[in-house]
């Protein structure tokens, strides 16, 4: 038997995971064991004439007017809207042009495949049909075919207007290029952004290499240097992931468990400059104070929370306990608990003395007690039985640094059982054997706990870096590109940068207050630095400059990132540098993304069809979007919280347990049903064009066999669904 349950736990994981592909090949099996005759009857030359009346009838019905009025609608809204420069122009205009062809396309597809088949059997037109040689699955497959007709030939009018008016609206943009460029000069801030577009052109379709990961650093990192080293004063966050198994959630008279992280790190700190000084009192008025040391910050402190699998908050920094500061406490005093917490030296031995560029050892250990565990932690969602946390350390100490090294943070569930004597106080109190916590691997092995390097995060989710002239006080983001074709790209390579923008001081003129970034490529094969490129980017608008393919051979390299003006904060993320790696053809982007489209329309015809042959013509277009959408509502929607976390905040900390018990259960049982009847749906999501040509990147033929994939799979579901309803239903005496 206990060979068995590791199968019988498998098995149902395995139904779960691939529930829409069995239910696929059942429906498929049923409808060739059903209508086993109508396939062996199966005519192409009757589906295609029955496909031509489906064409000539939506010619007769006069749906090829709408185009002109898409045509019309996108050259109104193009010329009303306000882009931030030329290439902005025409990826609006791109944009505009591939949602018309879209919308145009699925409303009228929809409407068409609809109101076909219940107008034919309300007209009787039906009968002249069925008492022919035609199958019911030759109706069916006919009026897909001619319905997919017609969409192909509105994508195509579509197609053809969008190419001429693009290259048209290029062509403007051009002429005004020109003209900007006789009227600045070589210091003039954006000019080098204008010159790229002259030279390489606005219509483009690029096939980028993306960053796998972005960390913010204090320095860049030094392999010969045990630690990677951050800022204080809240200005990075370093974030360890641990998982719990359910032992720790165990809760049962007699029971206490919490969760010790011990931490380590090396700590440096110098003199603080005037700035530093009068930040940290008040705000500074008038002209920006210099770096003029002044004194020595006061102790290292750190402050930690607890994250969710999403980074969102579980246990906050004030229910997380000092065990330190405890353990120093006097008998009565009351325990410091959150907020900011003291780093110290070795237990048993007395704080190092600070001094200005000394690295010294410091310790802290913190408890996540069982209140919060039960109450907080638990409701987290688990995989597989485990739980997914992150402790997440601030520096708040300004001019500090903090050195985490690679078991920098561990971390233990700790338990103890006791029973309760008749005075009511624990007795024959025992510890377990702590459970080390933190990554398993694929074979279940404890991994260590890798961390991840933030910096600031800002409003818009972006990773914040400070500007500095000194390179040694100046943040460094890195990006890891990891495994980039780069073999084929020019030489040098174009890479684009994006981001934003605060400024702060006295901004006189634009090019007196302009953010200067610097660029330097590290090859990890050659182990060789690039010369660093200079960049002057505008907020919020891509910058362009070129690296040696030298510096980038091998695919593995990371781009260090620095702002080299004070005061000036630049909000990174991980899409906000790319290397250029390949140049494709604008058509040829477009001919791909108007095909996904009309697999699109194609899905929407079969659907509409089987819904068709279920209810009448204005449900059946409801009932069509609702299938088309409801993946997509359901992604939206998504899980803000958990339903234990949901009851708790909309009915507090002390509310009835009956009423929490029955909220937690409705709320999981919606969840449920909404993400069971999502997996039957189509992943319309794989029919996403806008996006890319919009941005100028090349579609991957891979975005085209996702999309037939879908089509393939859940187009063939619902045909032969609509072919066995239409089999059965009586539309003729």
């Amino acid at each position: 038997m206990g060979n068995l349950e590791p199968l019988a736990i498998a098995v149902p994981d395995w139904i779960s995971a691939n529930f829409g592909l069995i239910a696929l090949v059942l429906i498929v099996l049923v409808g060739v064991a059903i209508g086993a005759q109508d396939f062996l009857r199966l005519s192409p030359r009757r589906i295609w004439a029955m496909g031509s009346v489906g064409f000539r009838e939506s010619i007769r019905r006069r749906v090829l007017w709408i185009t002109p009025l898409a045509m019309i609608g996108v050259v109104a809204v193009t010329q009303l809207s306000k882009p931030f420069d030329e290439q902005d122009a025409i990826r609006q205009a791109t944009k505009y042009c591939l949602f018309a062809s879209g919308i145009v396309v699925v409303i009228a597809t929809l409407i068409l495949a609809c109101t076909s088949l219940p107008k034919e059997i309300e007209n009787r037109v039906i009968y002249t049909i069925v008492t022919k040689p035609t199958t019911r699955l030759e109706i069916v497959l006919g009026k897909t075919l001619g319905f997919a007709r017609t969409s192909g030939l509105i994508l195509l009018i579509m197609g053809l207007f969008s190419y001429i008016y693009l290259h048209i609206s290029a062509a403007q943009m051009s002429a005004v290029i020109d003209a900007k460029l006789k009227s600045t000069t070589t210091s003039d801030v954006g000019r080098e952004t204008l010159v790229h577009y002259k030279q390489e052109g606005l219509l483009q379709a690029r096939a980028y290499a993306m960053p796998g990961d972005l960390s913010v650093y204090a320095s860049v990192p030094d392999p010969k240097d045990p630690f990677r080293w951050v800022y204080g004063a809240s200005e990075h966050d370093v974030l360890f992931p641990f998982d719990l198994p359910d032992r720790v959630f165990e809760e049962r008279d007699g029971l206490d468990t919490q969760i010790d992280f011990r931490i380590s790190l090396a700590v440096r700190q110098r003199a603080m400059g005037t700035r530093e000084a009068d930040e940290n009192e008040a705000a500074p008025a008038g002209p920006v104070p210099t770096k003029k040391a002044v004194k020595m910050p006061d102790p290292p402190f750190i402050r930690a929370m607890v994250l969710g699998e999403k980074w969102t908050m579980a246990v906050p920094s004030k229910q997380i306990e000092d065990a330190r500061n405890i353990e120093n406490l006097k008998p009565g005093q009351e325990g410091p608990t959150g907020y900011a917490v003291r780093l110290r030296g070795p237990i048993g031995q007395p704080d190092p003395v600070m001094e200005s560029g000394k690295v010294v050892k410091l310790e802290a250990l913190l408890v996540v007690p069982k209140k919060m565990i039960i109450e907080k932690l638990r409701d987290l969602p688990a995989t597989e039985g485990r739980r997914r946390i992150f402790l997440s350390l601030t520096g708040l100490s300004p001019a500090t640094w903090y050195g985490f090294g690679p078991d920098a943070v561990t971390a233990v569930a700790t338990q103890k059982t006791y029973e309760i004597d008749p005075s009511g106080r624990p007795a024959n109190v025992k510890m377990k054997a702590p459970l080390p916590l933190g990554r398993l691997d694929a074979s279940g092995n404890l991994m260590p706990s890798t961390p991840t390097f933030r910096g600031r995060t800002s409003t818009t989710g972006g990773q914040q870096v400070r500007g500095d002239r000194d390179p040694a006080e100046a943040p460094v983001g890195v990006y890891q590109f990891r495994g980039a074709s780069v073999s084929n790209a020019a030489d040098p390579v174009p890479m684009e940068f994006r981001a934003k923008i605060e400024r702060s001081g006295a901004e006189s003129s634009e090019a007196e207050n302009a953010t200067v970034m610097q660029f330097t490529v590290h090859n990890l094969k050659t182990g060789k630095d690039s010369e660093p490129v200079t960049v002057v980017p505008e907020s919020d608008r891509p910058a362009f400059f070129t690296v040696p393919r030298a510096a980038m051979e091998g695919g593995d390299f990371d781009v260090y990132v620095r702002s080299r003006t004070d005061g000036h904060v630049v909000g990174l993320r991980s899409t906000s540098l790319a290397a250029v790696t390949r140049v494709h053809s604008f058509a040829w982007n477009l001919f791909k993304s108007l095909l996904i489209l009309w697999l699109l329309s194609v899905l929407v015809v079969a659907i509409s069809i089987f819904c068709s042959t279920l209810v009448s013509w204005p449900i059946a277009v409801v009932l069509t979007l609702v299938i088309l959408l409801g993946r997509w509502c359901v992604t939206q929607v998504g899980e803000p919280a958990t339903p234990n976390q949901m009851a708790t905040d909309l009915l507090g900390q002390n509310a009835n347990v009956v009423g929490k018990e029955l909220f937690t259960r409705t709320v999981g049982g919606l969840n449920w049903f909404l993400n069971t009847v999502a997996h039957v749906l189509p992943e319309t999501e794989r029919f996403r064009v806008t996006e890319d040509i919009e941005r100028g990147v090349n579609i991957p033929l891979r975005s085209v066999l996702e999309a037939l994939g879908v089509l393939g799979g859940y187009g063939a579901v619902v045909l032969v669904l609509g072919f066995l309803r239409l089999r059965f239903k009586e539309v003729a005496p």
